[in-house]
């Protein structure tokens, strides 16, 4: 996008990110005051982030940004926005990024049943029964990048959050369930769906991760056969079950070891392993180096 293509929204969106004190971290992520929206900036492009996943928004404010989400690649640039409607582990980077042009982003958490309330207008079609994807990728519009500078704005004017910041949230909430990825999300978010059906097994598994699962008891707590089961969780995922389990597991033992609350062994056992070698082969598998070896790089680069 060139310099005269930039929206005034996203060229003030900038200018608060640029004012922002990052630290000297290269890549670094930032709470903000305001509750549930955090900030990203990024130096190079060679650090791989990591995260367990949320119900969230994100908007590239600069640059360019890949996303893994189990076997999709998103990649999504300045103005363009990810949104996850179902919580999924991804592994993700900037693209180009350097010093003399950091990639900016920010992220609100998204609450589901504030999304499910606005869903349940009835303005609105009936969602789809099922989704292609939990992940989606599309132009903010003008609505939603204005509520959310307004939203960004809040950091610079720490008194008007308490009154402020509610309202813009529940206005990013409402656009969203009106957003080209609304019908989905309220599939997502509407019990009686086969999508809602694969959202309640994934709150139940992020729950009991570390225990062994059948893909049968999780497909029978939801009430589908395991067949259909499989299919619409590889949908909404792009993981199997067992898949989706074992990301959960390998990532919260990497954010134990680089939070340097466990050694290799403990963070084994502690997210359900009952072998730290099968442990260490498949983190590797996973993240391309032994968790130690991985772990250092990652802390080395700031991630």
């Amino acid at each position: 996008m060139t310099e005269s293509a930039v929206s005034p929204k996203i060229r003030a969106m900038q200018q608060i990110l640029g004012r922002m004190d990052f630290g000297s971290e290269a890549v670094a992520t930032k709470a903000s005051p305001v509750p549930g929206l955090s900030v990203y900036r990024a130096e190079n492009s060679n650090t791989l982030g990591s995260s367990l996943g949320y119900v969230s928004f994100s908007v590239v404010v600069q640059g360019e940004k890949m996303t893994t989400v189990g076997d999709r690649v998103y990649r999504y640039r300045e103005g363009e926005c990810l949104v996850c409607g179902a919580a999924v582990p991804s592994t993700f980077h900037a693209v180009g990024a350097s010093a003399g042009r950091p990639f900016y982003a920010a992220s609100l958490a998204l609450d589901p049943q504030m999304l499910a309330d606005f869903g349940r207008s009835e303005d609105l079609q009936p969602p789809p029964l099922s989704v292609g994807s939990g992940v989606f990728v599309f132009q903010s519009g003008e609505r939603l990048l204005d509520a959310t500078l307004r939203l960004l704005e809040l950091i610079e004017r720490p008194g008007d959050i308490r009154a402020l910041a509610p309202i813009y949230s529940r206005e990013i909430h409402y656009l969203l369930t009106r957003s080209e990825c609304g019908p989905q999300l309220r599939s997502l978010l509407t019990a009686g769906t086969r999508s809602h059906a694969v959202y309640t097994a994934l709150s139940w598994l992020r729950g009991s991760f570390t225990r062994e699962h059948k893909v049968e008891e999780i497909a029978e707590r939801v009430h589908m056969s395991p067949s259909a089961f499989r299919r619409q969780f590889k949908s909404v995922t792009g993981l199997s079950p067992l898949q989706y389990v074992k990301r959960l597991r390998l990532y919260e033992a990497q954010r134990l070891l680089m939070a340097g609350r466990a050694n290799v062994s403990s963070a084994a056992y502690e997210v359900g392993y009952e072998s730290p070698t099968q442990f260490v082969r498949e983190y590797k598998r996973l993240f391309g180096q032994p968790p130690l070896r991985d772990v250092k790089k990652r802390i080395a680069a700031g991630a």
